[in-house]
Parts: structure tokens; C-alpha cells; sequence
């Protein structure tokens, strides 16, 4: 931070981590880390920070973000918590589909495990991934490219999904605004395991869970308890091994 754009400068701290690292005292990461070439923006009065955070589980491979951020009057910006909320002015509406690869908190079993994404410099050989690292990849979804008589683009043609949700591996999404009226939530899984659905990080709010069996996209429901106000969602693999497309609140 500075008076004038020459200097000097002193040091503040950090605007976002796409690990949440610091946010409230976080020390171990929401997901995994690396760079993500933040930049600030004003829009209409408001400011805002786009930024990225990985897929693939390497450097090289990125998803645009965006948050909103509050520059206080003396300046200083406090750092924002990383969400699946993006330009939508707030908590998502407890109903409908969403996919997976919105999650803001994607870690393995073991948290202190969770790193930096995979880099290398010119020239090197990318290491292989770690074998317990869950990350989003995709796969081609129509070997026509035609859907319903349409065409599709190539980025169209693409099935995005977390993949390799081995034990203990946690995706989380912030936030949702539920009323109390939802009923149920139904997970579109491939592979074999039981998922549960969590309401916080720490895996003490356990509201349902579910068993998947088989090689093919299949969608399997789990009843809801009545949940009211502004939540998280978190869905963690109990057992197995499992691949996560998307979900559905009613």
C-alpha cells in the first residue's frame, strides 16, 4: 500500500488465497494452491477481484473467479473468503442443478497433505499427480457433437467433473440460501462408494448420504432434514472411491 503509485510501498497482506489460507486463521487450505494472478476491477461503484483457481490438479490449467471486495476508508482491503457464489450478489438459491466444478473447497482425506498444484519449469517433465489428489478435469460428452439435433461447440461438447474422490475427500460449496422447504438433493456419481452431505467442513453435521455403485453417470437422492438460512454444502466420500458431475436441490 501506498500515497502514490512510485512508493514506497509497506506490505498488508493477502486479498484472496485460492486456498483461503489466512482467511479467519485458516492454516491448512481449502484446496489446492499456486498462483492465481489476481487483478482488481471497479464496477458501477463496487470493486471487485477476478482471479483463478486450478483444474487437473496442475499450474497450467485454470478457472476464472471473481469476488466482491470491500476497500475500507483507510484503504486497506481485508481478505475475501473464497466462494462458489461468483457475480451473484449472494447466496445461490437452494434449488435446481449445479456442477460440481464450482467447488471452493476441494481437499483429500488427509488436509495436511493438501499443496500446491502440480508445476514445472521450461523444459521439465510434469510430475505425475499425487494418488490421493481429487481435481476437476472433463470428458467428451457427445462423440458427434450433436445434441437434440444441435451442434454442440467443442467447450459445449465437454463433461466437466471432480474426479478421483477417494476416502475422506472433501467438496464443499458456499453458499446457498435455503428456506426450509427443500426436500431432497440428488448427486449424479460414477464408480462405487458412499458420499455423505455435510452442512460444515469439520464433518459433525452429517445430514445424508448415499451409495453408488457402477462404471456409468447415475443420479441417487437422499432425503433432507429441514435446513433454514444461509449454508454451506459439503459432500464427502465415507467409502470407496467416486467421481462427482453434479447435483440437484428440490
Amino acid at each position: 500500500m501506498a500515497k502514490t503509485p512510485e512508493g514506497p510501498f509497506e506490505y498488508k497482506g493477502v486479498i484472496v488465497s485460492n486456498g483461503d489460507i489466512g482467511y479467519e486463521g485458516n492454516t491448512l487450505p481449502v484446496n489446492y494452491t499456486g498462483n492465481n494472478h489476481g487483478g482488481l476491477v471497479e464496477v458501477e461503484g463496487a470493486y471487485y477481484i477476478f482471479w483463478h483457481r486450478h483444474t487437473h490438479g496442475t499450474a497450467f490449467s485454470r478457472q476464472g473467479c471473481a469476488d466482491r471486495v470491500v476497500i475500507c476508508e483507510d484503504g486497506t482491503i481485508p481478505q475475501i473468503e473464497i466462494t462458489s457464489c461468483g457475480l451473484n450478489d449472494g447466496a445461490l438459491p437452494a434449488s435446481g442443478q449445479y456442477s460440481a466444478y464450482i467447488a471452493c473447497h476441494l481437499t483429500e482425506g488427509d488436509r495436511e497433505k493438501v499443496g500446491q498444484v502440480i508445476m514445472a519449469g521450461p523444459g521439465e517433465v510434469v510430475p505425475e499427480l499425487p494418488e490421493e489428489m481429487p481435481y476437476i478435469t472433463e470428458e467428451v460428452r457427445n462423440d458427434d457433437a450433436v445434441c437434440d439435433g444441435a451442434t454442440l461447440t467443442k467447450e459445449e461438447n465437454l463433461y466437466p467433473y471432480i474426479c478421483n474422490m477417494r476416502k475422506g475427500a472433501l467438496a464443499g460449496f458456499k453458499y446457498f440460501a435455503f428456506s426450509g422447504n427443500e426436500t431432497k438433493i440428488g448427486l449424479i456419481l460414477r464408480e462405487e462408494g458412499t458420499m455423505e452431505v455435510l452442512l460444515d467442513a469439520a464433518g459433525e453435521k452429517v445430514v445424508g448420504n448415499c451409495e453408488k455403485s457402477g462404471e456409468n453417470w447415475g443420479q441417487v437422492w437422499i432425503t433432507l432434514p429441514k435446513i433454514e438460512g444461509k449454508q454451506a454444502l459439503y459432500f464427502r466420500v465415507a467409502e470407496g472411491k467416486i467421481d462427482f458431475a453434479e447435483f440437484e436441490i428440490r
